[in-house]
């Protein structure tokens, strides 16, 4: 039986959409084990600590625009501390899937650490300060190349095919 070309497309493409996902995953994967490694040297092997610290560094600028460089960031890129909005331990717990007790104790432990700090009753927020210190540093430069592995890779791979500039 013939068919027409026409036909033969939507089989094409999804075969093509299997493949880019596939490699999407993998891209994901290599960036997330990579940031891991990265967060694992910082919080002593603590996985857990690392990504509620990650939760609420993301919260306190997430209502700012990742690319806006001047007017709520310093010099060095770092958004500003007049600039972050606290979160609570329940929006975190919430953010993350976990149970409020268990964020609770680990928020109290990146406050004892001095990772975070809190704001009266309204939440936590990272100050500015412990992104400038040298462990995060080194953490932004290894985010740094990731990303651009990531970037890299995707653009040699057939994720990006269909995305239109």
């Amino acid at each position: 039986m013939w068919l027409h070309p026409l036909q033969i497309l939507p089989e094409i493409s999804r075969e093509k959409d299997t493949v880019a996902q596939n490699q999407a995953m993998q891209l994901a994967a290599d960036l997330f084990l990579r940031m891991m490694s990265g967060l694992l040297d910082v919080f002593g092997g603590d996985v857990l600590n690392g990504v509620v610290f990650l939760a609420i560094l993301r919260a306190n600028v997430h209502h700012l625009p990742a690319w806006a460089l001047s007017e709520y960031t310093a010099a060095d890129g770092v958004f500003l501390d007049s600039e972050r909005r606290p979160i609570s331990v329940l929006r975190i717990a919430d953010s993350l899937g976990l149970s409020y007790e268990t964020v609770r104790r680990r928020v109290n432990q990146l406050v004892a650490d001095g990772y975070c700090v809190r704001v009266g009753r309204n939440g936590v927020v990272v100050s500015a300060d412990i992104l400038r210190r040298a462990d995060f540093l080194a953490l932004g430069a290894e985010c740094r190349t990731a990303v651009r592995a990531l970037v890299r890779d995707a653009h040699r791979s057939s994720i990006l095919e269909d995305i239109v500039s």
